[in-house]
């Protein structure tokens, strides 16, 4: 379970830190949470950066076991 908080929320995590969970690129992994529900995204146009929630990095994590 990758669930931690502060002040009261998860943590949420940069495409990095599963990328290095993962050891697999951080552009991997921005492209296959891109239209993932639930995941933050900050900024628009060529500057964007999202964050990944602990339940949606699970989710995932399970559909790709499945796979």
């Amino acid at each position: 379970m990758v669930e931690q908080q502060i002040a009261g929320g998860p943590v949420m995590l940069t495409p990095q830190q599963v990328a290095k969970r993962w050891q697999v690129s951080a552009d991997y992994v921005r492209r296959l949470f891109a239209k993932e529900p639930g995941v933050l995204v900050i900024g628009n146009g060529d500057r964007v950066h999202i964050r990944i929630p602990p339940d949606v990095l699970e989710r995932v994590e399970r559909r790709q076991q499945v796979a």
